[in-house]
């Protein structure tokens, strides 16, 4: 018997982490045909209900989109910025061999990992969490402090906290008011998903189906890219909020 799909915990996810996971398993759902055609219709009302939640967020991100949140992305970007371009004006002429080794290792890590403030919100945040730790390990840190470069990686990590801080206040302020249609759409979408869910653990059940194996198999990764970012990330924030 093939084991069932892994279970995510939506409640543990913003309105706007939940929209993205939700168009993410369709994106899926789109790439396994087999799967998309043996749930038929829970994949119509799954698409109808995520239709409907988008709809209502972007009403709703008009008017929550406050100056604090804008100010903290581009903070972000500007301070990544910063970082990029000292490391860049230091690989023109290093001044030895270590100075060398220690650019091209930084830079390295940059380019794989870089803060764009235009980015998903989830990306951003996944980003800016990896870039200051990778650049903390024991490995990169003797890199960094020889460049002379750990306040420029510790006004990231800031950088990133805040931002944060200032999107968990929003979303926490917007749930306080009562925007009962963005609650209600929300409801309905995730319901939609986990019918979706339970059905397609149905056929696990009854079937060998490789298109069912294949899409529980890329669901897995999806939930695990969001359990290792927006619920880690999420968890992170109040944890801080907790300490202040």
């Amino acid at each position: 018997m093939n084991k069932k799909f892994t279970v995510i915990s939506l409640g543990q996810l913003h309105s706007s982490q939940s929209l993205e996971f939700l168009k993410d398993s369709l994106k899926t759902l789109r790439r396994d045909s087999t799967a998309s055609a043996l749930m038929t219709d829970e994949v119509i009302r799954l698409k109808a209900a995520t239709a409907d939640f988008q709809k209502e967020m972007r009403k709703h991100k008009s008017r929550i989109e406050t100056e604090q949140v804008k100010e903290q992305r581009l903070h972000m970007g500007n301070t990544y910025r910063a970082l990029y371009m000292i490391v860049k004006g230091m690989s023109i002429c290093p001044t030895d061999e270590a100075t060398r080794e220690s650019v091209e290792a930084v830079a390295w890590i940059m380019k794989e990992h870089r803060i764009n403030p235009r980015m998903e919100q989830v990306d951003l945040l996944a980003s800016t969490r990896q870039l200051t730790e990778l650049l903390t390990t024991p490995k990169l840190l003797p890199h960094v402090e020889r460049l002379h470069l750990r306040p420029w990686v510790d006004q990231i990590l800031q950088a990133g906290q805040d931002f944060s801080a200032a999107v968990d206040k929003r979303s926490r302020k917007l749930y306080a008011i009562g925007h009962v249609h963005l609650v209600e759409k929300r409801l309905k979408a995730e319901q939609a998903y986990r019918e979706l869910i339970e059905t397609a653990n149905a056929h696990l059940r009854l079937t060998e189906e490789t298109g069912i194996v294949a899409f529980r198999n890329s669901m897995e990764k999806l939930i695990l890219h969001y359990k290792e970012t927006a619920i880690s990330n999420n968890k992170r924030v109040r944890t801080l909020q907790k300490k202040d």
